[in-house]
């Protein structure tokens, strides 16, 4: 399953967790100027599926999905 997300809902979703894009890029596996490039396009990102994201977890970090549910 593939969910294209557009940069300014990206952005929307990174400020309602009061999150820069250093620490919202690290919960994706990212550097901060992918974050940018992301919330920049028009595009935004087209994330294939959620269970990829899960590269924080085991650390106590929240999964993309718990993320995207608690931010949306």
């Amino acid at each position: 399953m593939s969910v294209r997300i557009d940069g300014k809902e990206i952005c929307r979703v990174r400020r309602r967790l009061y999150e820069d894009q250093v620490e919202f890029g690290s919960r994706f596996g990212v550097c901060r100027r992918t974050v940018i490039r992301w919330e920049q396009s028009a595009y935004g990102h087209l994330f294939l599926s959620y269970d990829s994201y899960r590269r924080n977890a085991g650390r106590g970090e929240k999964s993309s999905e718990e993320l995207w549910a608690d931010a949306v």
